[in-house]
């Protein structure tokens, strides 16, 4: 990822905040993941098990989790319970969700 308007300086002090979370649902807990990310000043937030459905029910949740100047892009595990990933990062950072590989 990089800076939105900006190029890489490889010799500055620049650093993100990076954290993973295995959220075992974030439909229950979208406050706790918000405050963590706020307090935490966390760039971006990669998570898995986050059970969203891919469906329309699903934006209240991503509107509860995701911060202002934060952007939220997931991919929900189809046809079946649970699973699914998803990034939540700095809008200042630019994104794209690539094609998933079968291993």
């Amino acid at each position: 990822m990089k800076r939105a308007g900006s190029h890489v300086n490889r010799n500055s002090n620049t650093h993100l905040s990076l954290a993973l979370l295995n959220c075992h649902s974030i439909c229950n807990k979208p406050d706790v993941i918000l405050d963590h990310v706020i307090d935490n000043n966390i760039d971006i937030l990669a998570m898995t098990e986050t059970w969203l459905s891919g469906n329309d029910r699903d934006n209240s949740v991503i509107a509860a989790v995701t911060p202002g100047g934060y952007k939220f892009e997931h991919v929900p595990r189809l046809n079946r319970i649970g699973g699914g990933t998803a990034i939540l990062h700095k809008s200042t950072l630019i994104s794209s969700v690539k094609p998933a590989i079968n291993l």
